[in-house]
């Protein structure tokens, strides 16, 4: 499973990052919760502070 981070925006008002995420898998589509842990490492944050709040798979894709 591959994350890779397409748009980061900085939100002081609710003092939080939102990121818009692309996963490339080979399997079917990974869970939220091994999705949460690989961009918590990626963003040096604890998985406690890491909210996922989609995951969209079209038919037959290997991309969410």
């Amino acid at each position: 499973m591959d994350v890779d981070i397409i748009e980061e925006d900085d939100n002081p008002m609710l003092h939080r990052t939102d990121v818009r995420f692309e996963v490339t898998h080979e399997e079917a589509t990974p869970s939220r919760l091994s999705v949460r842990d690989s961009l918590a490492a990626m963003l040096n944050k604890d998985a406690s502070e890491v909210v996922v709040h989609e995951l969209d798979t079209k038919f037959g894709m290997r991309k969410t």
